[in-house]
């Protein structure tokens, strides 16, 4: 019998697990300020508090949808509409509504820091807390007071026209797509005949530009693919316009086909390059979403496995049909297959590729960074209950470095790439912590695979060797081996070492340690480490037959026997040119 999806025992389980994540939010209500109040957590920019207990706006809407949501479900009393409108009423009035200001439209992130505080505000906050508002609006506006209805229709005007002057386009494939929404919505919903059509526009041009590119720019994220699917589901949902609902549905199926492509039944994991992820498994609530909407295709899970965030109350989510068998557990073991994509197709630049082998997966770009939400090189093995990890990083200080490049051709489990530099991205971030004058202050800095366990108990029955310069990493009848092919870098004196946290294993290749100095990035000769990666299964690979050869600054290498070939520029230099400078071939 083929899995499918199932809305009656759908909408049961959702009910079920709205209560649970409800139940554990409950307790977070802070009465006296009417926003839930949590432990700060920070990606590391934007905001300047790293520590302490926060009211988050963003959070606090929601949790008024929450408990709007648990009234009509009757887990609490009537008398909690009333605290939540309050909460409602409490954060729109932390908007900036002033059409002048820089941040008109916006939100902080927290109560306790004002936009004029933060380190950079975040325009996305129109996006995310104009959606919590308009669901608000459309499950609830019936019962809700009439200084609350006016409250969001004003609120909602101001979050539109930010959404409306930034004017985001396709390439923010999340924020595109929620913008979109978020005008729409507002335009159908109070009879805005102008943000309507900015809307359809929008969404118009996002369609056009995902024909044109062949896939989202955000190239095969988990967290902002599904993120994306999740909204225009919600779009074919809310608005009516036929012409948007005949759209909006070719989008939703052209991100649940990337989906299913790139799902390993064999690991259970979304197998890479991903263009963002904050996590290198799948989450406890991806791995729910993706359940539901696929009906049993991923085979029978534990409840207690499951998770759902409260906002998922009122989504069906639904894969199309013509993908669900591609989630079935039935799949794993199947013949490897590669997947070859150019996610702008007017650019050779943004190439991936993909391989998905019974044991294993590997995926990676042809060219990327290494900033820490990117996964531009990834592996998984172990299968579904004993799953482990490798990617690369470069570490500043102990942080991802952004301004690290990395450039990889691939052929099934071969890889041949390399990291280096520029100097014109920003440190921790692309461009919110510009590179001021080529130049860095550094204590340490260091390229390390990263390895990393589902269980984490896993990580000790790892067998990781080291045979002169080459590394294998043997784990579940799989073998890694990393073997470095060229490491430059005349001011400094690398080398390599094992490393071990307490939630990873890897290897390490150290540029420097040492007292914080200034690095001129623009100075240095070379910096570059090239590599050979090859998975195997049964024995290890051996140290591979890659040559090299120096052309000025630009090394060459080539992998006769795996057909690969690869050219990189070894000196820093500004990102375009060093992009214009890397070739890589496949034959």
């Amino acid at each position: 019998m083929e899995p499918s999806y199932d809305p009656d025992m759908d909408s049961i389980l959702r009910n079920r697990l709205f209560r649970l994540s409800f139940e554990a939010q409950y307790g977070e209500f802070d009465r006296r300020e009417h926003m839930v109040l949590v432990p700060v957590h920070t990606r590391g920019y934007h905001t300047k508090l790293k520590s302490g207990m926060v009211h988050p706006n963003r959070n606090s809407l929601a949790f008024a949808n929450a408990l709007l949501d648990a009234v009509e479900l009757r887990l609490v009393p009537e008398g909690e509409r009333e605290a939540a409108e309050r909460s409602l009423m409490r954060v729109m009035a932390l908007q900036d509504k002033d059409p002048a200001s820089r941040t008109y439209g916006i939100w902080s992130y927290f109560l306790e820091e004002p936009l004029s505080a933060m380190d950079a505000p975040d325009w996305n906050w129109a996006d995310f807390c104009g959606k919590e508002l308009e669901q608000a609006w459309l499950f609830h506006g019936s019962k809700l007071a009439g200084k609350t209805k006016d409250a969001i229709a004003e609120t909602l005007h101001h979050a539109t026209e930010s959404i409306k002057r930034r004017d985001m386009g396709p390439h923010y494939t999340n924020i595109a797509i929620m913008g979109t929404y978020v005008t729409l919505v507002y335009g159908e919903a109070f009879g805005v005949q102008a943000m309507k059509d900015y809307g359809k526009a929008r969404l118009q041009h996002f369609l056009e530009h995902t024909r044109a590119m062949g896939s989202l720019s955000e190239y095969n994220s988990p967290n902002y693919n599904l993120l994306a699917a999740t909204d225009m589901q919600r779009l074919l949902r809310d608005v009516h316009d036929r012409d948007c609902f005949r759209m909006a549905r070719e989008i939703h199926d052209a991100i649940w086909k990337s989906i299913s492509l790139h799902y390993d039944a064999g690991t259970g994991e979304w197998a890479g390059p991903h263009s963002r992820n904050y996590d290198p498994f799948l989450t406890r609530s991806t791995r729910t979403s993706i359940h539901m909407a696929t009906g049993d295709a991923m085979g029978a899970m534990n409840e207690a496995d499951l998770e759902m965030s409260t906002d998922l109350l009122h989504v069906e989510l639904e894969c199309p049909k013509a993908y669900i068998l591609r989630f079935s557990s039935s799949r794993a073991g199947s013949p490897a297959r590669m997947i070859r994509d150019r996610y702008q197709a007017d650019d050779p630049d943004h190439a991936a590729a993909t391989c998905i082998a019974p044991a294993f997966s590997l995926g990676t770009f042809l060219k990327s960074d290494l900033w820490n939400q990117r996964r531009p090189l990834i592996a998984f093995w172990g299968g579904t209950t004993h799953t482990v990890s490798l990617y690369p990083q470069f570490l500043h200080d102990g942080y991802d470095f952004s301004s690290a490049l990395c450039a990889h051709v691939q052929k099934d489990g071969s890889v041949l790439g390399a990291i280096y530099f520029c100097w014109d991205q920003g440190d921790t971030h692309l461009s919110l912590d510009p590179i001021h004058d080529r130049t860095i202050l550094a204590g340490d800095l260091r390229v390390r695979f990263r390895i990393v366990a589902r269980d984490p108990e896993d990580l000790d029955r790892l067998e990781i060797r080291r045979e002169g310069t080459a590394w294998t990493v043997s784990f579940g009848g799989v073998h890694v081996r990393l073997t470095p092919v060229c490491v430059e870098a005349p001011e400094f004196c690398p080398e390599w070492e094992p490393a071990q946290g307490a939630d990873y294993r890897g290897m390490d290749l150290v540029f420097y340690r040492g007292p914080r100095k200034a690095v001129d990035l623009s100075s240095l000769r070379r910096f570059l480490a090239a590599f050979a990666l090859e998975m195997t299964t049964g024995s290890p690979a051996k140290n591979p037959a890659v040559s090299s050869r120096w052309e000025g600054d630009l090394l060459s290498m080539e992998w006769p026997e795996r057909g690969l070939s690869i050219s990189i520029p070894a000196k820093p230099g500004p990102k375009k040119d060093l992009y214009a400078a890397t070739k890589g071939c496949v034959r």
